[in-house]
């Protein structure tokens, strides 16, 4: 597949109006969350992750890949699942029922947090590296949408497993970039020394 050239580094195009959607949506399905709506919440999350991949779609369709768009997915994606993940944490929240432990946002926010902390660290000492979505990290995100996705069914899921599942490559994804991270900066030093 071939890279696509970036158009406009820092402008707006569809893919990253598809992005920035993500972050936008925030308040409205925490409010949604908070009211009760859930149908209508459901609806409108499938929508928002859908842009997940529409947004890659016409970034490379439309030959506008760029800097702003590689880094502001990863963090619609975050900004996304950390806020509805806690959001149903507490809004859905009663005496005697939870949507899940609070164990699950919690470890979710600190993967994260591991990533950034990391790569910024990282860029510190090596400016040019870059680190790219993995397949892992894919799997993930994805299993963190169906796992908000499917905490208000009941009937032929198993949502322990489902949230083991979760948080197994929440932590592995985590370490696996950190991995990679390792990997590149030897792999950049060892270069300069020839």
């Amino acid at each position: 597949m071939k890279k696509g050239k970036t158009l406009d580094k820092n402008g707006m195009n569809v893919a990253n109006i598809l992005t920035f959607s993500r972050i936008f949506v925030i308040p409205l399905l925490l409010w949604l969350i908070f009211k009760g709506y859930i149908k209508i919440f459901l609806y409108l999350f499938v929508i928002a992750a859908v842009t997940d991949f529409l947004d890659g779609y016409f970034a490379r369709k439309t030959g506008c890949i760029s800097d702003f768009g590689r880094k502001l997915d990863p963090i619609a994606d975050k900004t996304l699942i950390i806020s509805m993940l806690f959001g149903l944490y507490f809004f859905c929240k009663t005496d005697s029922f939870s949507i899940f432990p609070i164990i699950v946002p919690i470890i979710v926010l600190i993967r994260d947090l591991f990533i950034v902390i990391g790569f910024i660290f990282f860029m510190k000492i090596e400016p040019k590296l870059q680190l790219n979505p993995t397949i892992i990290g894919k799997i993930t995100t994805f299993f963190q949408f169906l796992l908000i996705l499917c905490v208000f069914y009941t009937k032929g899921i198993n949502k322990s497993f489902l949230i083991a599942l979760t948080l197994i490559f929440t932590v592995v994804s985590g370490l696996d970039y950190f991995r990679i991270a390792l990997m590149k900066r030897k792999k950049m030093l060892y270069d300069k020394t020839i």
